[in-house]
């Protein structure tokens, strides 16, 4: 998508289908009936009845198999078609195997893929930049490559001390030019690198970092702003999700913290085990609930928080008591523990049976945050493209924003 009206045309269309709070803000794992199963009672049986391998399929893919509720099925295939987005096909990379040193496999290949994507798009052409940044670098695996790839020097921009020691180390082995400068990104003292001599380049800052980079390198001049957004939720000194363009701050959206996490909670890349780690400790989190609501006599979710991790290696009751322990919560002298595990299972494959539903939202939402950026950079006069830059299974935040003054 490079034209205003190419992002416009699916900017209204997502506005009005994201605009629907009532199946997306309430968490099954809090309600034990969500409001809209009153409107949808034959969507709400056929959720619940799911067996957990196929609410597990339809979280990979909404559409995985036969037989899914109508309306279910209705919404899948309209967000589906919603959030279709281009691939910018990949120029081949060469590997530099020198600079694959301590950098971790997917990681890699989405360096590769970033590359790739930018010269495919003939980014580099024409290029008067004398350097790149790399912005919100980490360790600097971007910069590295694409000062190489591309014959430049690199200033690689992050906040965090220890990694700038492991950065410019891995600078220094593999013999790139580069200059790591220790400053955090919503400050003037790493704006001051974004300026007409520069271009800059970001995969995965965090939602406030990402739109510092796009303003201030847009206030600035920089010829090349290429990012990969990801964390929308973190909003550095805002409390709610702030539009960058006119077009975005006319649809009036104002999600805060908890509605943006919704836009990236997915388990695409977590391992088996995590992924196991995480249902038994939602499990356990719901028969704990259940435990808490009947002493209390107030049917209501108690917000816990987290917990130590090693309250998970041990027994349902040994949770239950380390978890009341360490947040101060009040269990009954006794219970039967076989009951509210097993209660709480079912709950919890239940309550993620219902999350399909307001997982539905997620891409949507992501999209939308992203072609807000690129509006934003259009309303200011720059060229903007969005696209996907890698598979889903490299990473799920793989939209690829490329403008240019």
């Amino acid at each position: 998508m490079k034209t205003l009206e190419d992002i416009l045309e699916r900017f209204g269309p997502l506005t009005q289908a994201i605009d629907q709070p009532h199946l997306w803000s309430p968490r099954a794992f809090v309600h034990h009936r969500l409001p809209w199963e009153a409107d949808h009672p034959a969507l709400s049986r056929w959720l619940r009845g799911l067996r957990l391998e196929q609410t597990l399929a339809l979280e990979a893919d909404s559409l995985a198999f036969d037989g899914l509720d109508p309306t279910y099925e209705r919404w899948a295939r309209e967000f589906r078609a919603l959030t279709r987005m281009p691939s910018l096909a990949c120029a081949p990379v060469m590997d530099h195997h020198h600079l694959r040193f301590r950098v971790p496999g997917r990681k890699w290949r989405q360096v590769k893929a970033f590359i790739g994507a930018l010269q495919h798009q003939q980014a580099f052409e024409a290029l008067g930049a004398d350097h790149m940044v790399d912005w919100c670098a980490g360790h600097g695996h971007l910069g590295r490559t694409l000062s190489k790839v591309i014959e430049r020097p690199v200033r690689l921009v992050e906040r965090q001390g220890a990694l700038a020691q492991r950065a410019q180390a891995l600078a220094q082995r593999v013999g790139t030019p580069a200059r790591f400068v220790q400053a955090d990104a919503l400050t003037q003292e790493a704006w001051e690198h974004l300026n007409g001599a520069s271009a800059a380049v970001g995969l995965h800052a965090c939602g406030a970092l990402t739109n510092a980079l796009l303003t201030q390198g847009t206030a600035r001049g920089v010829g090349l702003l290429a990012v990969v957004p990801c964390c929308h939720h973190f909003l550095g000194h805002q409390t709610q999700y702030r539009a960058l363009s006119q077009h975005g701050r006319d649809a009036g959206v104002g999600w805060n913290h908890n509605a943006l996490r919704l836009s990236i909670a997915d388990e695409i890349i977590a391992t088996e085990v995590e992924r196991a780690r995480r249902r038994q400790e939602l499990a356990w989190r719901q028969g704990l609930d259940l435990i808490l609501r009947e002493t209390s006599g107030q049917d209501q979710y108690t917000q816990i928080g987290p917990l130590p991790t090693r309250l998970l290696r041990g027994t349902f009751e040994a949770f239950c008591r380390g978890a009341a322990e360490h947040k101060n919560l009040q269990l009954p002298a006794r219970w039967q523990h076989d009951h509210y595990e097993a209660h709480g299972h079912e709950r919890a494959r239940q309550a993620r049976a219902l999350g399909l539903v307001r997982a539905l939202f997620r891409r949507p939402m992501d999209l939308w945050q992203v072609l807000d950026r690129a509006l934003f950079l259009i309303e200011s006069g720059r060229s903007a493209s969005v696209g996907k830059f890698c598979p889903a299974d490299q990473t799920p935040r793989n939209l690829l924003i490329v403008s240019r003054e």
